[in-house]
């Protein structure tokens, strides 16, 4: 039978199409009818609670929700809902063209409580979010002159405004006005100048009173910015006033940012500064804003940096710990104000004044950045204004180094600052931001500071261009020289928690030293080419910790070492971690596992078996061994005299077995422990053994040939553990649902001769798990489903075909005749996604579908008959011949040529049955998913061709 997910998932969209077209239009209509009713009845000065109002407000959720409706069966990302675009049916247009369905949602705004007017918005939201294909030009200008002339009439009366909540929709409103609407249409509205000076006075207002509603500021940064970068595609004599509104939206925003530190400290309000991520968005947004009369935007930051700089200094003298405080949040908001101007000029055309300017405005953040280092290192550092210098850096990075077509503005600018502080080029200011690294990681701990400064120095390590600069300075070589606990705080595992069991042990600053290492060792590679003498230099302190953990291991004969050995051996992993991910070839990988192999891997194998119930040393321990494993640009070729492929399998499944067996020995874990003290180190296994298996760098018969059972352990361990996960279990956590199905066809494409004998629990799990797949709504588990199926179905055709075969020795041939069912449920989703289903994979299906038919070609006769019977009399005989014509020219073989056949027919066959079942005169749609009765034999007529394959781009 069917499958309940394809009968559920047809009929809700069918259903959904249905309700859409014969109900959602007469819904609306009706509810807006009753909202112009109910507005003519007496509301004002009525409350929220009283009958009308409680009537309205059902009406406006309604309302509300039919415009709210899925219309084109692409659910909305809510995250990003100023640019949704609410696309109505054309069945609706009269709606909208009757503008008195527009003009009663702003009468009732000003008619209703206050409480009510988010409602009011939310529906004028969506309304003004219907697609612009809806009208053509004129209509759709009336239609802007009638929302334009609501929101004058709202910013004129703005008193119900001072609802939180109906002030955010508000602000929703004037977004989606812009993001739906150009500004050359917005220029001819009657009223266009009236009403975008009274939205930059609301603007200027609700930055300056920024704690009223301080998320809706998001919006109106966002609307300045869309009309600002809309000035370029609209004439020059067009009156669009931008430039003169624009600049005094910029000092709104620069005077409110300084002016909030004094309402942090004062009032104990919550700090904008906090958010760091929102503080970037809103610098990306105002960044446009400020191009308009820049020189102005820079002058006023000038001014109130050197003033606050000043302040800062004598505060610092007088020791008067509250002023310093403010001067610090006042600069640290500068510093970010100063970055947002210069990202801003990023785009901009070569000035050399301008860039003078940028080079003042640089100068003065560098000069700030020396004076906050001493504080820290007299222990008096701000984290705050750290975030600030790091922003700064990764804009100026951006804007002014490295990179070859803004060179013109990049010599301009370091002759100024040349002049100010001998600073002539991008690698003096490469040292600089060097410097500021390396005194984040030495007196920093502060988890956030800490990352985004890990993740700078990756990202600069990682550059073409940066990190062959960066690899050149002196201070690069010292820090590679120089990376141990006792230089850098993040790196000293004493200050974490007592206990290693707690789970914040690696998802903190841990994580860190992967990063943080992997930058230090693509540098060391950068550095130079004469890599053996450095990189044995660089490895020493791991080394010393390698021989340190091995000889506590080696003085325990009984029990556990300590917390600390265990706290150190997590640490080790994560920095291997970071090294392995690093080496990008094979003679530096070479490098790498000759320092390990033999002498430090029993130290992994070791504390598997001692801590294997433990994920805080199970998680980094497997991960390291998948880096391992990968076979990152053929890194993992060794020469041909060498056995290092082999040997690296054999230490990477010895150290899985002893998990798994552990993990197999564990019978007590609770459901809210499944995921970390199983499900989740089995999920790194199964990506271990896909990486072995895919890899092509070990001959997997030299095992086989000398005996030598470690791979096909692991294999058949981690199989037997599989099959003791629920499919609930793997579908609900994605990381193992993909390790689990990329792994099933790199097992069963070269090794169906060990999986064909194994336990038939474990045949009969991976049958389950691919009809899951084939099932699901990931596209890639069907993919890969359909592949296993294919490598599994045709060595089954091959064995049977032959006939020495004995098939009872065969343990996968004895499952499938004792349980044929399995196959025949396979065969039935198939050919239903195939019939009844819109899937973009129909050539991975087709090639095991082809092989399933020729196995088991009397159940695919059965189904054509229960399809064909469940349709009405006049789809019978069309579809009757398309399946006569499916197997067109294709012969009992597994050829190549013969499978491309099939798939072209297939491609054909599904496009036409589509067509046939979609033809006007329709029935019930559950008709067709009617199996059951008896089929004649399929026959086959050789003489139809095809011409287009339809699938091969889909593959």
């Amino acid at each position: 039978t069917v499958p309940e997910c394809f009968r559920l998932s047809s009929r809700f969209r069918k259903v959904c199409n249905s309700f859409r077209d014969e109900c959602l239009l007469d819904i609306y209509t009706l509810a807006i009818n009753a909202l112009k009713g109910a507005a003519g009845r007496k509301i004002d000065n009525a409350s929220a609670g009283e009958p009308v109002c409680v009537y309205i407000h059902q009406l406006l959720m309604l309302i509300h929700c039919c415009l709210n409706y899925d219309f084109i069966g692409c659910s909305i990302d809510e995250s990003l809902d100023e640019y949704a675009t609410v696309a109505v049916p054309g069945t609706w247009r009269d709606c909208f063209l009757d503008l008195d369905n527009v003009r009663v949602f702003f009468t009732l705004y000003h008619r209703l409580p206050a409480s009510m007017g988010s409602r009011v918005f939310s529906s004028l939201v969506q309304m003004t979010s219907v697609r612009r294909s809806l009208f053509d030009g004129d209509e759709r200008k009336r239609f802007l002159q009638c929302l334009l002339l609501g929101v004058q009439s709202v910013l004129e009366s703005p008193q119900n405004l001072m609802d939180r909540q109906t002030y955010h929709e508000f602000c929703c409103l004037l977004v989606r006005l812009k993001s739906n609407y150009q500004l050359s249409e917005l220029i001819q509205c009657e009223n266009y100048a009236a009403t975008i000076q009274l939205v930059a006075k609301f603007t200027v207002s609700s930055l300056e009173s920024w704690q009223f509603s301080n998320n809706s500021i998001h919006y109106l940064l966002s609307l300045w910015q869309r009309l600002v970068s809309s000035m370029h595609y609209i004439p020059s004599s067009s009156n669009h006033m931008l430039d003169e509104l624009a600049p005094e939206i910029t000092k709104a925003y620069i005077m409110s940012r300084v002016d909030s530190v004094m309402a942090v400290l004062r009032d104990g309000l919550e700090d904008p500064l906090d958010d760091f991520e929102s503080v970037k968005q809103q610098l990306g947004m105002i960044s446009p804003i400020a191009q308009c009369q820049y020189e102005s935007t820079v002058q006023l930051l000038m001014n109130l940096f050197d003033s606050a700089a000043q302040q800062y200094e004598s505060a610092m003298q007088t020791n008067s710990a509250a002023d310093v405080q403010l001067q610090e949040g006042r600069l640290t908001w500068l510093v970010h104000l100063i970055t947002g101007a210069i990202c801003s000029r990023s785009n901009a055309g070569q000035d050399d004044s301008l860039a003078r300017i940028d080079a003042d405005l640089c100068y003065r953040v560098f000069q700030l950045m020396q004076v906050a280092d001493a504080r820290l290192q007299a222990g008096h550092g701000n984290e705050k204004l750290g975030l600030a210098f790091l922003g700064f850096f990764e804009e100026f990075k951006k804007v002014c180094m490295c990179e070859n077509d803004r060179m013109v503005r990049s010599s301009v600018l370091y002759v100024r600052l040349d002049e100010l502080m001998g600073i002539s080029n991008d690698t003096m200011v490469l040292e600089m931001l060097v410097q500021r690294i390396v005194t984040n990681l030495k007196y920093w701990s502060h988890q956030v500071l800490v990352d985004k400064t890990v993740n700078l120095l990756q990202q600069l390590a990682i550059g073409f261009t940066s990190g062959r600069k960066l690899a050149k300075l002196d201070s690069i070589k010292l820090l590679l020289e120089n990376h141990t606990t006792q230089g850098f705080l993040f790196l000293d595992n004493r200050k974490s928690q007592q206990s290693v069991s707690d789970a914040d042990i690696f998802c903190s600053d841990m994580r860190l030293r992967t990063k943080f290492y992997s930058a230090l060792t693509r540098l060391l590679f950068n550095r130079t080419t004469d890599t053996d003498e450095f990189f044995e230099q660089f490895m020493a302190p791991m080394k010393g910790v390698m021989d340190q953990i091995g000889s506590a291991f080696s003085t325990w004969s009984s029990g556990s070492p300590s917390d600390e050995v265990k706290r150190i051996f997590i640490a080790l992993c994560r920095d291997l971690r970071g090294v392995v991910q690093a080496l990008s070839n094979n003679m530096t990988y070479v490098l790498f596992f000759n320092l390990l192999y033999p002498t430090y891997f029993p130290i992994f194998q070791r504390a598997m078996t001692l801590w294997y119930n433990d994920p805080s040393v199970t998680s980094p321990l497997l991960k390291l061994m998948e880096d391992m494993v990968t076979n990152e640009a053929q890194r993992l070729l060794f020469p041909i005299s060498s056995a290092g492929g082999i040997l690296l399998v054999r230490e990477a499944c010895a150290v899985m077995a002893i998990y798994g067996r552990g993990v197999m020995s564990m019978t007590d874990i609770t459901a809210d422990r499944l995921y970390p003290m199983k499900l989740k180190g089995v999920a790194v296994c199964f990506k271990i053994l896909q990486h072995i298996l895919s890899g092509r760098y070990v001959n997997f018969g030299v095992f086989r040939l000398y005996g030598d059972e470690v791979l096909d352990n692991s294999i058949t361990i981690f199989l037997k553990l599989a099959a003791t996960i629920s499919h609930t279990n793997v579908t609900e956590y994605t990381k193992l649902f993909k390790s689990f199905y990329q792994l099933l066809p790199c097992l069963t494409e070269d090794h169906m001769e060990f999986l064909s004998s194994l336990d038939p629990d474990v045949l009969v799990y991976i049958f389950r798990s691919i009809v899951v797949g084939l099932t699901g709504v990931d596209v890639a588990g069907v993919t890969h489903s359909c592949s296993t199926l294919d490598h599994i179905i045709s060595f089954v055709f091959k064995k049977v075909s032959k006939s020495s075969t004995d098939t009872s020795q065969i343990a996968l041939l004895r499952v499938l005749e004792s349980q044929p069912d399995i196959l025949n449920e396979i065969l039935s989703i198939m050919v239903n996604l195939v019939v009844f289903e819109s899937c973009s994979y129909l050539w991975s299906i087709s090639r095991p579908l082809f092989v399933l038919i020729l196995v088991n070609e009397q159940f695919f006769n059965k189904i054509q008959t229960d399809i064909i019977s469940g349709q009405p009399s006049h789809r019978q005989q069309p579809i009757v011949n398309l399946f006569n014509q499916l197997m067109d020219g294709v012969e009992r073989s597994l050829a190549s040529r013969n499978r491309d056949k099939f798939t072209q027919n297939l491609a054909r066959f599904s496009s036409q049955v589509f067509s046939v079942l979609t033809d006007n005169n329709t029935s019930n749609p559950s008709s067709s998913y009617s199996f059951g009765g008896n089929a004649p034999s399929i026959s086959v007529n050789s003489s139809t061709s095809l011409a287009i394959d339809e699938t091969m781009a889909m593959a």
